[in-house]
């Protein structure tokens, strides 16, 4: 037999149900956030595993060179600056350059590339893998084995170290958290520049050579582009000379030098810190560039000259000069105009004096 509860025992006990209900739901969403945070600043610190490459270039001053069929032997560095250990795999690639033609782009994934530039196949790296504790620095030995056949010329490849996020993920999966390291992805590398001996083209010239036409007021900002037609890259040294009208130097800007992969150009930029000139001005720039020292010239013309401020000054001389001119007429006026009054004065005495003496 059923037994019906009246109406107002009814809802008190539903009441009661939905209560509880409520308080149970209250105390597990707030004891979730502690392990939503914790996975959140262990997240923030991985993502936190940062590396050095040491050194960043390689042989780009020409100290890495070799011939047909050598080994050659050196080291590289890498360091952890983070706060806990992380493994670090290493390994050569070959890459492209961006654009601007100055940003490498490794070529992650390719086996093999046929590139007349090509390096990565030749590099062997001892080890590939290591681990490093906090702040620590290892050496990473690299073997170069230059092919009998290797094309003479500029050779390069970047030497990529990147996080190996294993132990991180053991060390979550020990202490059950969930696996929140997919995003995290930091890569640096070493550019290698080898150069293989042989009979090597340099070649070199500088366009697009540009200061402005006419400059009242420094500095004067100016720009070219050295364009590498070499077959391998250059480092050159630069010079900007400035000669007056008269061609006496008034100025040598030595400029930073970049370098320059071969079958690239690159700008570069920079000014005359003076303030004022004075009229008609050359600028030479000099590349000099290559193991033999090759040079590279270019000129170009250019007025610097306050030209506002002359106009300027020459209405204001020709505003005081035309007063000059009014006010000495005006005297010159005034002067004659007396002397005529002096002299009719004159004539008038002179009468009545004639008629006195009759």
């Amino acid at each position: 037999m059923k037994t019906v509860l009246p109406p107002l025992k009814k809802a008190i006990v539903i009441t009661a149900v939905v209560g509880l209900a409520f308080v149970l739901f209250k105390q597990t969403t707030l004891a979730a956030p502690p392990t939503l945070s914790a996975s959140k600043a262990t997240t923030s610190q991985l993502s936190q595993l940062t590396l050095t490459a040491i050194p960043p270039r390689l042989g780009d001053a020409g100290r890495l060179t070799g011939s047909p069929g050598q080994i050659i032997r050196t080291s590289i560095r890498v360091k952890n600056n983070s706060a806990s250990p992380v493994r670090v795999d290493s390994q050569a690639l070959d890459f492209i350059l961006a654009d601007d033609n100055k940003t490498p782009i490794p070529l992650s994934g390719v086996n093999d590339v046929s590139n007349r530039w090509s390096l990565a196949s030749w590099v062997t790296l001892v080890p590939n893998s290591q681990v490093l504790k906090p702040n620590e620095t290892k050496p990473i030995s690299l073997v170069i084995q230059i092919p009998k056949n290797a094309l003479p010329g500029g050779h390069y490849a970047m030497v990529v170290h990147q996080p190996s996020l294993s132990l991180a993920k053991m060390k979550q999966a020990d202490q059950g958290q969930p696996d929140t390291l997919t995003g995290v992805n930091q890569r640096v590398g070493t550019l290698l520049y080898l150069i293989v001996k042989g009979k090597i083209n340099e070649e070199a010239m500088i366009r697009e050579l540009k200061f402005p036409h006419l400059t009242e007021f420094g500095p004067i900002p100016f720009s070219f582009t050295v364009e590498n037609m070499s077959d391998m890259h250059i480092r050159p040294a630069l010079q900007v000379t400035i000669k007056n009208l008269f061609g006496k130097t008034v100025a040598q800007i030595p400029l930073e030098t970049k370098n320059i992969f071969p079958l690239t150009s690159r700008e570069f930029q920079g000014s005359w810190d003076k303030v004022w000139g004075t009229g008609h001005y050359t600028a030479t720039v000099s590349v000099i560039y290559g193991e033999h020292g090759k040079m590279a010239i270019a000129k170009t013309a250019f007025w610097f000259l306050p030209v506002t401020l002359i106009a300027a000054v020459l209405v204001v001389l020709l505003t005081l000069l035309a007063a000059g001119i009014a006010i000495r007429r005006h005297l010159i006026y005034r002067k004659e105009s007396q002397a005529r009054k002096i002299a009719e004065l004159e004539t008038e005495l002179a009468e009545m004096e004639k008629k006195k003496g009759e």
